[in-house]
């Protein structure tokens, strides 16, 4: 039985388009994420709160970092280049 973490990832400063970008349209990118590495993501404001087993969060709060440093490049991060960076992760 894997144990349960939770952690908590802060990106503060973080404009709402760059909030936005990393979301996707309503929450698309989270809930891919959630789906894909069976996580459970809260998001509120700048803060993101990732449940799961140790693994899985561990990658979860990766993929949210990339997806953060490539909300800074661009406003729009397309589905497509999200599964890449899930796949990669």
């Amino acid at each position: 039985m894997t144990a349960s973490v939770r952690r908590t990832l802060e990106f503060a400063g973080a404009t709402v388009e760059r909030l936005k970008a990393m979301l996707g349209a309503y929450n698309s990118h989270l809930k891919l994420i959630e789906q894909r590495l069976e996580v459970q993501i809260a998001q509120r404001g700048d803060t993101f709160v990732i449940d799961g087993n140790l693994g899985a969060v561990e990658r979860a709060e990766s993929l949210l970092q990339r997806l953060f440093e490539e909300s800074e490049i661009s406003r729009s991060i397309a589905p497509d280049q999200l599964h890449l960076l899930i796949q990669g992760s």
